[in-house]
């Protein structure tokens, strides 16, 4: 009886590199990802100008801060998702 595509025997000496090519893989959602993190910071960066206006002032730096964090979050997965698309060389 042959084991199924993919399971590894106990026992085995199977290498990372092997594994990895049994396991059929994905693609990840890049786009989504980004454009769900980009707008995340649009809404905190909306939110940071209600507070201001709001008058809460002591408020405003951290989550305009937050703001920042999730454009440059949003940016860095589209570099990842530009370098993933490019033919890996080995």
């Amino acid at each position: 009886m042959q084991p199924e595509r993919g399971s590894i025997r106990q026992g085995s000496s199977a290498t990372a590199d092997h594994i990895l090519e049994e396991v059929p893989m994905r693609k990840v959602p890049f786009g989504s990802l980004a454009a769900s993190i980009a707008a995340l910071g649009t809404v905190l960066g909306l939110f940071a100008l209600q507070l201001r206006a709001d008058g809460l002032e002591q408020y405003v730096d951290s989550v305009a801060s937050a703001s920042v964090v999730m454009y440059v979050t949003s940016a860095l997965i589209v570099v990842t998702w530009v370098r993933a698309r490019r033919p890996h060389s080995d």
